[in-house]
């Protein structure tokens, strides 16, 4: 055997081994990581519950390095590199992800995942800069709620489906238009967002003090319909 063909091999020993180790050492990694879940997730039966029927199935996040969109204001394509993941939410059969502009040079955008495969389907991109901190999934009435931001309140907003799935915003860089938008003047902002039942449930949240926590009685689709064509608060 060559010197040369010794030091080959010896090199190609020494990476396989930190292949080898590396992808363990990932292993191990991943391992600790759902330990810790499952420790923290005993303090919560019920979330514990969800967990485990859901079989913890993971999800890739989009445009954790970079996200590529139309900039609605100059109809020029940019890349924003401070895009930061907010609300989850599940229909049937997609995923939606929000995520705002950390340094708030760009709109804030909901990420559609197909819930099967979990590959991107499309990006919405919504109108102005909210932080997206809620959203949540309206089964019922196939609507996606999320909290916007408000004057002097808590705000919501809501997509339909139909809605979202007919959007061009990715290629046109025109923000989705909302269905409705509708404050929550019992609350200073909207931080949150979850459902129970026919009841939206918002709160705020602050560093000093109490946050507030809210439900509001959802109405019937039809009945949104009417005070939207009659410009009530709904």
């Amino acid at each position: 055997m060559t010197q040369r063909v010794a030091i080959m091999i010896l090199v190609l020993l020494v990476i396989g081994l930190l292949v080898y180790y590396v992808l363990k050492f990932k292993h191990w990694k991943q391992q600790r990581i759902h330990q810790d879940i499952e420790k923290k997730l005993k303090r919560y039966p019920i979330v514990q519950a969800a967990w485990e029927k859901a079989e913890a199935k993971e999800y890739n996040i989009p445009g954790l390095t970079e996200t590529r969109m139309v900039v609605p204001e100059t109809g020029e394509n940019e890349v924003c590199q401070w895009m930061t993941p907010q609300g989850l939410a599940f229909s049937q059969d997609f995923v939606f992800i929000s995520a705002y502009c950390y340094d708030h040079q760009h709109h804030s955008i909901i990420h559609v995942l197909d819930r099967e495969t979990g590959q991107p389907i499309k990006l919405l991109i919504l109108p102005k800069r909210p932080h997206v901190g809620g959203l949540v999934y309206d089964t019922k009435r196939e609507l996606l709620w999320l909290t916007i931001t408000g004057s002097a309140t808590g705000r919501v907003a809501a997509l339909r489906l139909i809605d979202i799935l007919a959007d061009t915003s990715e290629e046109t860089g025109q923000p989705i238009a909302y269905w409705l938008t509708t404050d929550l003047s019992e609350i200073p902002q909207a931080s949150y967002l979850t459902q129970n039942n026919d009841q939206l449930v918002s709160g705020n949240f602050t560093l000093k003090g109490e946050g507030q926590l809210t439900f509001y009685l959802l109405p019937t689709i039809a009945e949104m319909k009417t005070a939207i064509r009659r410009k009530d608060k709904i």
